[in-house]
């Protein structure tokens, strides 16, 4: 799936977004700020979905109703609890991985 994971600003493809960067990366962020701000856009052919952690504050929101694969990445989100202010780290990997095989 195209896409790319932005974590406190370092950006990367979902496919090059490896647990020990995501972890690097909120780890980081974490010993300074409690709360860090993850973004995730897809744009596959299918697919146009952007998602973002309570830490960035504002809400995002298309103008349509999702089709049936972006949904399926939506309730991806909301499994792993994503939307919440304090998600533990090990959800926004697993999100990742399950998200490659969607």
């Amino acid at each position: 799936m195209n896409g790319t994971i932005s974590i406190g600003g370092s950006e990367r493809s979902i496919v090059d977004a490896s647990p020990n960067w995501i972890n690097e990366q909120l780890g980081h962020r974490q010993e300074s700020d409690a709360s860090t701000c993850v973004r995730v856009a897809i744009h596959d052919s299918d697919v146009n979905v952007a998602l973002a952690t309570a830490a960035c504050g504002g809400r995002l929101g298309g103008g349509r109703v999702p089709n049936p694969k972006e949904m399926r990445v939506i309730d991806l989100w909301n499994k792993h609890h994503l939307g919440d202010a304090n998600y533990p780290r090990g959800q926004l990997v697993a999100f990742v991985q399950e998200l490659r095989h969607l």
